[in-house]
């Protein structure tokens, strides 16, 4: 019975050449921001808590608030959307400096 093949390595291509492991470097863009004329559209089942705080560790203060803002627009916990709105807010302003 013929062997089956085992599978190439990943390492490896055409005639035992080594592939170069190559990583695409992302272009970052540095632009002033207007923070009075950002919006964000935010899906609302999108918008959750645990989204709020995945943005604030990413430094997306803006958006938690539009997050926050769908939140609080469907009736959610509005003692803890003040609480993390004021939370985002102060980090906000903390960044200004």
């Amino acid at each position: 019975t013929p062997q089956p093949e085992s599978p190439p390595d990943k390492d490896i291509v055409n005639d035992g050449v080594p592939v170069e492991a190559t990583i695409e470097k992302a272009e970052i863009i540095n632009t002033p921001e207007d923070l009075n004329e950002k919006t964000y559209d935010i899906v609302e089942s999108m918008a959750t808590f645990t989204m709020v705080q995945v943005l604030k560790s990413q430094h997306h203060f803006h958006q938690a608030l539009a997050v926050l803002n769908v939140l609080e627009s469907g009736g959610n916990d509005s003692d803890r959307i003040a609480r993390e709105k004021g939370e985002v807010q102060q980090l906000i302003a903390k960044n200004r400096k």
